[in-house]
């Protein structure tokens, strides 16, 4: 069901009916849920990495204060960490492109961040897994 103030007020307006309520008007509602409550929905622009969150409030809060040393350490550090990311979508990549190449192969990725807890994969007798 996708989110929606209009598919909201309808299930309130249901529930009022249910419970013998008198629900306000939809314009009254949209009010409320957007003015007072200041909730809306809508998928987010991007996800948000915390490591190069932190880092960026770091380099905000060492640029005023011209500690040219930290925020040397931070770009680095920043540096790497994106090298990192690089790295780890060119394997995802590489491994696609295996898969699409070799019909017996198969591939599994996790954004682990996002996906915690991780599935238990069963292995059989029947059943190889490699793990790279």
């Amino acid at each position: 069901m996708e989110y929606t103030i209009d598919s909201c007020y309808e299930v309130y307006q249901s529930r009022c009916l249910e419970e013998s309520g008198i629900p306000v008007s939809l314009h009254k509602f949209r009010r409320i849920f957007t003015e007072e409550y200041n909730i809306t929905f809508k998928a987010p622009k991007s996800d948000s990495c915390s490591t190069c969150d932190s880092i960026y409030v770091s380099l905000r809060d060492a640029k005023p204060k011209n500690d040219v040393p930290r925020i040397e350490q931070l770009n680095t550090e920043l540096d790497l960490h994106h090298r990192k990311a690089q790295a780890v979508q060119k394997a995802i990549a590489n491994a696609s492109k295996e898969v699409s190449e070799n019909p017996g192969t198969y591939a599994i990725t996790f954004d682990l961040p996002q996906a915690l807890p991780t599935p238990k994969l069963y292995t059989g007798p029947k059943t190889r897994c490699d793990f790279r």
